[in-house]
């Protein structure tokens, strides 16, 4: 299993896409997230194999912006080892709920989401089209 780490940089999330941040998620936001700890990277031998970025809404709400795992990477457990480690952080803040979302043309958000466990919640109609929201209770996610 790979090294999940806070010790992660724009270069890193820039080798998961394979070329620079899409414009949708701006430096500035990026930049924030990594200042705040609010980011892990999954690292091994060397290599950056996937990301996950959180944030907290309204002060009292969890929520995971950006979770990505290189193509070549994906289904061996490394998103779920992202989420488990971000989950003991957020955790350990004393927060007991974290919400998720996904377009809800991404099939492979939505499989990632449903195997985890979450809840689905409403979706909305965003300006880049339909978002499903889901959350999980961190124990649950913990002690899975």
């Amino acid at each position: 299993m790979p090294e999940i780490t806070k010790k992660i940089t724009i270069q890193d999330i820039e080798k998961v896409y394979g070329h620079p941040i899409p414009e949708e998620h701006p430096d500035y936001f990026i930049t924030s997230r990594l200042n705040d700890g609010f980011a892990f990277v999954a690292k091994e031998n060397g290599k950056v194999l996937g990301f996950l970025i959180y944030t907290i809404w309204w002060g009292n709400c969890p929520f995971i912006e950006l979770i990505k795992v290189r193509a070549e990477n994906q289904r061996v457990g490394i998103g779920k080892a992202l989420l488990k480690t971000a989950a003991k952080d957020i955790y350990n803040k004393n927060f007991k709920t974290l919400i998720s979302s996904t377009e809800v043309v991404n099939n492979i958000g939505r499989e990632f989401h449903n195997t985890c466990k979450f809840k689905k919640l409403n979706s909305l109609m965003l300006p880049h089209g339909e978002e499903q929201f889901y959350k999980i209770e961190l124990e649950d996610l913990l002690n899975a």
